[in-house]
């Protein structure tokens, strides 16, 4: 079913792991933020009616306005409210009605719905695009394209496709597009991969399928695929994942029903799976993610479809504890599925409206990750050294890494200890730059000097015994 028209029965974003500079999270308090609309309705026309996606991209957001009168718009926004359209409706052809983004190799992709084979678009400026391999990659029956990740260096997506099953496709940066899966994982009733997520050493993709229940497949290679979770996770109602996370060493799975509300669930090894969630979140009208969830300062934000009283915004510090951001709809029971981004500071949403177009909401300024000193201890010649860096916000695990001058005799880990023993005196300056395990990542870098003063010891700066010195 296509899900750009109405009644909108599902609507799937990947906006993959994107790589950003300077954002600001929510704080991990988790206290209430403020909320306001920065966008038109709509952009200006009413027929703008979803949002499927948020991205940030160089300096600017981007986003895409899905139409099936014109096709879809593409529009970006250099500082959050004033916003321009980049791309020409549907990319000249009117049966792109909807499209999705993601970044992969520097590049900004979209992904479009088309019922003559959908395309896949990528832009190396953000305002010139060039297409993908062929309508449907290769396929004319892979209608929507929608999973987004990147494993083993390659990009993956997923396709939409009711004649022959779902189809992984691998992407390379030189555009040579390979299917990895057979037909709908061997089931033909599978007929969308709508969620791909690598962690661990894994790909995960999902399979909806209406019949007997989504399913969960995962490669360890890209090509070699195993069922990992029984069907609808043992309920046939839940037809379909439509979110893969992960947080805090747990993959997670947030799918569609429409029967008694969408549910989490949560695996530590990727086999075996538990609900995190009372089904709907208390409200059976709650009946399915977004594909966009984010998680900024360690916490999970998720978007829920609620075509009733407006779509909802859940949050939780742990993935158990669940919290509503807002109000159904932020007011507005016509807003009924959201989709989340950051940006300069801010966590951005995005409403899909089919009354008075699609709105973009944002929050007020959130926290940064940050280094929690400005300055390094000192050292001394022959003796052990050992300091480890510290942050404030952010998710962690912390990944670091070092460019310039450590004082010989020290290293500093990925974990971000610097150890050793110093071998000779000096002042010694570095940059280092860490990066959280948040999604998308925030990253910090800061200049940093170790000084290692002149020791007694140091014979070698040192005037030899018995020397005139004036």
């Amino acid at each position: 079913m296509p899900r750009c028209i109405k009644p909108l029965v599902f609507v799937a974003v990947f906006a993959f792991a994107m790589l950003v500079y300077g954002l600001f999270f929510y704080s991990q308090s988790n206290a209430a933020l403020n909320w306001a609309q920065t966008n038109t309705d709509g952009f200006g026309d009413a027929n703008n009616s979803i949002i499927v996606g948020l991205a940030k991209f160089g300096d600017y957001l981007y986003t895409t306005a899905g139409n099936t009168t014109v096709g879809f718009g593409l529009y970006r926004s250099i500082n959050g409210t004033t916003w321009d359209q980049v791309g020409s409706d549907g990319f000249g052809d009117v049966n792109n009605d909807v499209g999705l983004l993601g970044l992969a190799y520097g590049d900004i992709y979209v992904l479009t719905e088309n019922v003559a084979g959908a395309e896949l678009w990528k832009s190396s400026d953000g305002t010139t695009y060039s297409q993908v391999c062929t309508n449907g990659i290769g396929n004319t029956n892979n209608t929507i394209l929608l999973g987004f990740t990147v494993f083993n260096d390659y990009l993956y997506i997923g396709t939409y496709n009711t004649t022959d099953g779902a189809e992984v496709i691998k992407i390379s940066s030189d555009d040579v597009c390979t299917q990895v899966n057979s037909d709908g994982f061997g089931n033909s009733n599978n007929n969308a991969s709508w969620a791909l997520l690598s962690a661990n050493g894994f790909l995960y993709s999902s399979a909806y399928n209406t019949t007997t229940g989504a399913e969960m497949w995962r490669s360890g290679d890209g090509t070699t695929w195993n069922q990992v979770a029984s069907a609808g996770f043992g309920d046939s109602n839940n037809t379909d994942i439509k979110t893969l996370f992960y947080h805090n060493g747990y993959v997670y799975a947030g799918t569609d029903n429409s029967t008694t509300g969408a549910e989490i669930w949560r695996s530590n090894n990727g086999t075996s799976w538990s609900q995190t969630n009372t089904d709907g979140f208390g409200d059976s009208k709650n009946v399915w993610p977004s594909d966009t969830t984010i998680i900024v300062n360690d916490v999970i934000y998720l978007g829920i479809r609620d075509g009733t009283d407006g779509a909802a915004m859940f949050s939780s510090p742990d993935g158990t504890t669940w919290t509503q951001e807002g109000t159904d709809g932020f007011g507005d029971s016509n807003n009924f599925a959201l989709y989340a981004q950051t940006f300069d500071g801010r966590i951005y949403i995005g409403f899909s409206n089919d009354i008075t177009g699609a709105e973009i909401w944002r929050s007020d300024l959130v926290a940064q990750l940050a280094f929690l000193t400005s300055t390094l201890p000192s050292g001394s010649v022959g003796s052990p050294y050992i300091y480890a860096m510290s942050l404030s916000n952010g998710t962690p695990p912390y990944l670091y890494s070092i460019t310039g001058e450590l004082p010989p005799g020290l290293t500093m880990t990925i974990g971000g200890v610097i150890s050793g023993t110093p071998t000779a005196s000096g002042t010694y300056t570095s940059a280092i730059t860490a990066t959280d395990t948040g999604f998308p990542m925030q990253t910090v870098s800061s200049s940093f000097t170790i000084t290692i003063p002149v020791s007694v010891s140091d014979a070698s700066v040192l005037p030899e015994t018995g020397a005139l010195t004036k």
